[in-house]
């Protein structure tokens, strides 16, 4: 177990604590974390699912989904972070490196609870925010650690901690250097770093104390710009009057896109994501919507839909997601990014915080209604208006090319994955 760890400052660690696990969200490929609070106005599902089950088994919509036949999916390996329910500083974190070729999940990094965010960087190696300050890498064993960044040289633990990063296939390094001012004021810099010259560094608005924990970064397929993302309400409109959540940077900071924003919490934009193409959806007041951040052009896919949690496939075909009903009950829907349309007669019910892991693979949680005992503090859980409900930990997985569901055999949230080119 890393050292780091234990010196970490006892006022960060503890707010971080009080939210039941580590957030580390949509680093890189989507990534997501299995604590969420349901925000917005609740849609029902676009597609039209059946009703919620709490079987171990998902309970798969009916028509049985019909995305464009497939050919056989791909090879890849993914990462997969486990906290144990005990989130003290003392308990540990586990991540494992599955691979599809062999089935393995090999346990590769120990760790103490308040770290994570494993993602394949370049090199061939493994990233994880360490003592959360930290960042390090391994290989893909878990040895041969070593430094890549570190914001307390001077070992004033807890000044500083790092709220996000990416890493592009060229080697640059993108990440949000957070620092807490008089125990009250969060001030954040995007920190842009290639691998050879200057780094950049882009103050933004600061923020409450909840705002850091929506931050994520990732780069853009072609690596020159950075999709930044700030979705919590710890914004106030006289503060942040033309600073949208959703921008797109250069990788000299230069704001390239923002997405329209009226300046109000209810309707901040959120939940954005790389095409492959280079567009970027995400949420706003009118729905789902798709940008071009080359030319600002930005249209409306799916008015009144508010989505979550949205994973793009490597190839850029699908993008899935969840949307959440009156009662706060999930369902995830497929998005054809061809047509811009939903994918008709696909619905998972009581299904959460999906992942692709492949082209044709899905992983993701279910998310049944719970009560009394069932609602205990033991996984998972968010309380949507009206309805309770609860992330199980074990995850599942859905085939596109066969469409066919079944259990992966591990619990843990996905940090990362990546498709194994053959040869």
């Amino acid at each position: 177990m890393n050292n780091k760890g234990e010196e970490m400052n006892s006022k960060v660690s503890n707010r971080r604590g009080e939210r039941g696990a580590v957030r580390f969200l949509a680093m890189g490929a989507g990534i997501a974390a299995l604590l969420v609070t349901g925000c917005g106005t609740a849609t029902g599902s676009p597609g039209g699912s059946s009703t919620a089950s709490s079987s171990p088994v998902p309970t798969v919509a009916s028509p049985t989904p019909t995305p464009t036949a497939r050919p056989a999916s791909s090879s890849f390996q993914a990462l997969v972070q486990y906290n144990f329910p005990d989130t003290a500083v003392a308990s540990g974190t586990t991540v494992r490196l599955y691979s599809s070729d062999t089935g393995v999940a090999q346990v590769v990094l120990i760790f103490p609870a308040d770290s994570g965010g494993a993602q394949f960087i370049p090199d061939n190696r493994i990233a994880f925010i360490s003592g959360i300050s930290w960042l390090d890498s391994s290989d893909l064993s878990g040895g041969t650690r070593r430094e890549e960044l570190n914001l307390n040289p001077d070992s004033t633990v807890g000044a500083s901690w790092i709220g996000a990063y990416d890493w592009s296939q060229n080697g640059t390094l993108a990440y949000l250097a957070v620092n807490e001012v008089g125990g009250t004021t969060i001030t954040t810099k995007l920190v842009i770093r290639p691998a050879m010259g200057t780094a950049v560094t882009v103050a933004l608005v600061d923020t409450g104390v909840s705002a850091v924990w929506g931050n994520s970064v990732a780069f853009a397929p072609d690596g020159n710009s950075v999709l930044l993302v700030d979705d919590l309400s710890g914004f106030t409109p006289g503060r942040t009057t033309g600073q949208s959540s959703v921008q797109v940077r250069g990788l000299d900071g230069t704001l390239r896109f923002a997405a329209p924003w009226d300046g109000k919490a209810a309707t901040m934009p959120s939940d954005a994501v790389w095409g492959t193409d280079g567009r970027v959806y995400f949420w706003d007041s009118q729905g789902v919507s798709v940008a071009d951040p080359s030319t600002g052009l930005t249209r409306t896919l799916l008015p009144g839909v508010r989505w979550y949690d949205p994973s793009v496939s490597p190839d850029g075909r699908y993008i899935v997601f969840a949307v959440r009903d009156e009662q706060g009950l999930p369902t995830l829907e497929l998005l054809d990014t061809a047509t811009g349309n939903v994918v008709p007669g696909f619905g998972i019910s009581a299904a959460s915080h999906a992942t692709f892991v492949s082209d044709n693979v899905i992983w993701y949680h279910q998310e049944p209604a719970c009560s009394g005992d069932g609602c205990t503090r033991t996984g998972w859980s968010t309380e949507p208006t009206g309805q309770t409900t609860q992330v199980l930990d074990p995850l599942l997985s859905f085939d596109l090319s066969t469409h066919s569901a079944g259990s992966v055999g591990m619990a843990g949230v996905v940090t990362d994955s990546r498709v194994l080119t053959a040869g």
